[in-house]
């Protein structure tokens, strides 16, 4: 009896994250363990579970819906038969939904091209915003002189400059096309997500310590110092 109840309970969640129940398209079929039950109920509380969870992924990609020039309707269709929600969190939903579009697209197939920079920029800001709350478990020190990148902070490699379009100033530099290295994080004393550019000596070096790291063994040449203290005054790195 317990056997069966966890097989109709798991048919249930099954059907009731597909694009047939979501979209309402297909009847359940004869054959089917859940064929007998009310389907309009079933569709029901489908659609509204599906809009819960498209709820919480639109509120991390405001931006990125907003501009894509496509039909987002067959987009979404292959987003619920592709990835079935794993949990009820807004970042692991919206984290399923960045994955799936960065499979489903190429920057070449999109209208605008920019738009998977433009989602990575909103995920990884959603990303920072919920490190802060959480803020840094203290951890023993292990490094006596070391040097980090900065707790909660994301690195993103773009291929489109996307930076205008977050600080409302589009305009006709939207979305210009060149590799671009950007850092996300929020600086000391600033109570919002910052988008900063920076060069390939930075972003390596930021690279190289997600951890406390003995500067010594980072390869820097004369004048470290200051290029040290330089980044850790931007909240860049944080140094001990």
């Amino acid at each position: 009896m317990s056997t069966r109840l966890l097989h109709l309970q798991a048919s249930l969640l099954e059907y009731l994250t597909s694009a047939a129940a979501i979209f309402g398209d297909r009847p359940v079929s004869p054959d089917h363990d859940l064929h007998g039950v009310d389907s309009g109920r079933l569709r029901l509380e489908a659609r509204f579970s599906f809009d819960k969870r498209l709820a919480k992924i639109s509120s991390v990609f405001p931006r990125a819906f907003a501009i894509f020039a496509g039909d987002w309707a067959p987009v979404l269709r292959e987003f619920v038969d592709a990835q079935p929600p794993m949990g009820i969190g807004r970042l692991s939903n919206a984290q399923q939904f960045f994955d799936f579009l960065s499979r489903r697209f190429d920057n070449a197939h999109m209208e605008p091209a920019w738009l998977l920079d433009v989602a990575a920029c909103e995920l990884a800001c959603a990303q920072v915003r919920a490190h802060a709350k959480v803020g840094e478990p203290a951890i023993a020190d292990t490094v006596p002189v070391a040097v980090r990148f900065r707790p909660g902070a994301v690195r993103l490699r773009c291929t489109h400059d996307v930076r205008s379009i977050f600080e409302d100033r589009a305009g006709d530099s939207a979305g210009v096309k060149r590799p671009t290295l950007l850092v996300v994080f929020i600086p000391p004393h600033v109570d919002r997500v910052q988008i900063c550019d920076v060069g390939h000596e930075v972003f390596d070096l930021l690279s190289a310590c997600p951890q406390w790291t003995d500067p010594t063994t980072l390869g820097l040449a004369g004048g470290s110092d200051e290029f040290v203290s330089d980044l850790a005054a931007r909240g860049l790195l944080e140094v001990r």
